[in-house]
């Protein structure tokens, strides 16, 4: 009997997601959005997703370490409260990324709340990236969203992904 040797599975393109947020609801809605890529592209696209909080991008070591996330990823999401001004920390993160990776490297998705939509239409935050996009060389999309105000909870839904697809693995947070 011949012996039959298996060949090796196609190794699949890798697609990387740096995730920033602000709380566990914003994370849980870009996860969302994560799992629908992944849902997408089926079994076509290997996708790998990074998530650090908005707090912990006061610290030096943890800033240098979303930098070099963002930097390696072929897709940026920024999942906030669309009318707090993003945090200083957040803004210096921001400009790292753009400023290491240079222009097209990677798009930058915005998921924008808000409580209740701003009579422009155009939350803060989105105004602020709109402004900066064309300087950072990035592709933006944002996605502003009503939400009530006690629909999502931090306590609610723990941050964790999606279990759709098993082609969405989860790195570990940037340290």
């Amino acid at each position: 009997a011949a012996s039959a040797t298996a060949r090796p599975a196609p190794e699949l393109p890798r697609f990387q997601v740096f995730i920033a947020y602000d709380c566990p609801a914003n994370a849980q809605r870009a996860l969302l959005l994560l799992a629908g890529l992944a849902a997408h592209f089926r079994e076509g696209l290997e996708i790998h997703h990074s998530l650090c909080r908005f707090d912990r991008l006061f610290q030096l070591t943890t800033r240098e370490a979303a930098v070099r996330g963002a930097v390696q990823a072929d897709l940026v999401i920024l999942a906030a409260n669309g009318e707090q001004d993003l945090p200083a920390s957040v803004r210096d993160w921001l400009d790292a990324w753009t400023e290491q990776a240079g222009s097209g490297s990677a798009a930058l998705v915005a998921l924008l709340e808000q409580h209740p939509p701003t009579a422009a239409g155009c939350s803060t935050v989105r105004a602020f990236l709109e402004s900066l996009a064309p300087d950072l060389g990035v592709a933006l999309f944002a996605r502003e969203f009503n939400v009530q105000p006690d629909a999502f909870t931090a306590e609610a839904e723990p941050v964790s992904p999606p279990r759709t697809r098993p082609s969405v693995t989860r790195n570990p947070p940037a340290a």
